[in-house]
């Protein structure tokens, strides 16, 4: 997992353009990191929100309805549940709270 937010940390305008890198991004890497964010390991956890949220700031054009995933099965469910540790709480409020921080990422998405 560090090694793919390295990835995308450094990556360019053609990683964030090409159509196969977007395709993978949107079918294997959303995918893995909606199973990961769940994690009861926190530190896998924590990474894949990272990830998470710099795709939605490197990619958010083409990941509209992944984030909308994203919060209903991810953000919200783990608030809500009696069986979610106060860390997975803390981690999902604090990647909240990273998507609200900027409006105008909020209206684009």
């Amino acid at each position: 997992l560090e090694l793919i937010l390295a990835v995308f940390e450094q990556c360019g305008e053609a990683f964030r353009t090409g159509d196969k890198f977007i395709y993978a991004v949107q079918n294997y890497l959303c995918v893995s990191l909606l199973k990961n964010c769940m994690s009861n390991h926190t530190e896998v956890a924590f990474l894949s929100l990272k990830i998470f949220l710099l795709l939605v700031y490197k990619f958010k054009n083409h990941l509209k309805s992944e984030i909308e995933v994203f919060v209903a099965n991810i953000f919200l469910r783990v608030l809500e549940s009696p069986n979610s540790s106060f860390e997975q709480k803390s981690l999902v409020l604090e990647a909240l709270r990273a998507l609200c921080s900027d409006p105008t990422m909020l209206t684009q998405i």
